[in-house]
Parts: C-alpha cells; structure tokens; sequence
C-alpha cells in the first residue's frame, strides 16, 4: 500500500522541530484505570497545548498512560514517528484523534483518550473496559455518563480498526524530561496550504487515472 504525504506531515515544515510548551486539561476528569498490574489514578480527557508559549493552542492526548499527568511548561521535541510506536498503532491514533478532537466534550474527550491508550496496548478493536489497559472509572461520573464514554471509546476503536490508512498521521511532543509523551491533531490549515494540498490530491488522482 502506498503511504501518501500527509497533513501533519506538511505542516511539520512551518513548525519548529522542538520548544517549550504549556500543557492544561481541558474535557475530562479523573479517574481509575490499569495497564497490565500497574494501577492508575490520573487525568482522562483532551489536554491544551500551548507550543512555545504563544496564542496558539491546541488540543491533543496523552500517549503515556503510566507517567503521570504535570502541568506547567516543558522542552519538547516534535515528531510523526512517536519513538516505541509501531506505525500502524500510530496511524490508529492518528484517525482517532484527527476525527474525534475538534468539538470535544465530556463524553467524548475521555472516550477519545481512552481509545488512543487502547490502541497502544490491545489488539484492535478492543474493549476499554478489559484486557491489558482497562478503565474503572471516572471520578465525578454518574453510571449512566460513564458506560456511555466506555461505549463510545470502544466505537472509535471500531471505527478507527476499520479506517486508519498509513495516511493518517498526527503529531507527537516527546518530553526532555519525565513527562507524558502527547499527541495532537494537525492543525487547521491556512487557505494556503489548503491550496496545496489540493493540488496534490488533485495530481495524485489523475496519476492514478491514468
């Protein structure tokens, strides 16, 4: 299968390779989960990203399940190739989070982080709820709230298994020091780079039309 260029891919080239960044919670609580014989108690939702401390934020996840959550700045680096990641894990997060980060709420955030920790340590489509990484609960959640981020974080594993390509990437910050590793959905292009990438798509389907 051909790996085509993608979005992340081409937006790395306006962005630095590393810096500092400013990470907050956002959607989410937290709450229980364990990985293996390793339990957790820590945050469950999308994160805000603020990359070397400017105006522009964005939303992403954790990919560290078992280093926990610190606020405040740090020096990260900035990759597509997520060191410990195989590929194909990584396109499935990458569709996770490329379709399921923008509008965000407190159904959907905890679900999305929950299916991209999913992703890293079961085979797919799994179950949130069993196997080697498996949630317990949300603090704050009622019964009700909680089964429905677990249905719906197995649905994105559905969904995700069924339509990741090797052109779904995203962007991973990878710490200098003891911090989560993150990744973040590509960013809204300018119309310019909308240009672009049109234009590739464009020649890339008359290339194959021929």
């Amino acid at each position: 299968m051909k790996t085509l260029t993608s979005l992340a891919g081409i937006l790395m080239a306006a962005i630095s390779s590393a810096g500092t960044i400013a990470i907050n919670t956002d959607f989410g609580a937290n709450g229980d989960y364990t990985v293996g014989t390793t339990s957790m108690h820590d945050w469950i939702g999308t994160l805000t990203i603020a990359f070397d401390e400017t105006a522009t934020v964005y939303t992403g996840y954790c990919t560290d399940p078992l280093t926990s959550y610190i606020g405040g700045s740090n020096q990260y680096s900035i990759t597509t190739t997520n060191a410990g990641l195989p590929a194909y894990d990584r396109n499935l997060i990458a569709y996770i989070v490329n379709h399921h980060t923008f509008g965000a709420d407190a159904i959907t955030a905890p679900a999305a982080q929950l299916a991209v920790w999913d992703t890293i340590y079961d085979s797919q489509p799994g179950d949130v709820a069993s196997g080697v990484f498996s949630v317990q609960s949300l603090d704050g959640y009622s019964a009700i709230d909680y089964a429905l981020v677990v249905n719906q974080a197995n649905a994105y594993l559905a969904e995700a298994f069924a339509n990741a390509t090797p052109a779904d990437n995203s962007l991973f910050f990878q710490p200098t020091s003891t911090f989560q590793n993150q990744t973040f959905a590509a960013p809204v292009p300018e119309p310019a780079t909308m240009a672009v990438v049109g234009l590739g798509l464009l020649a890339l389907r008359r290339r194959k039309a021929k």
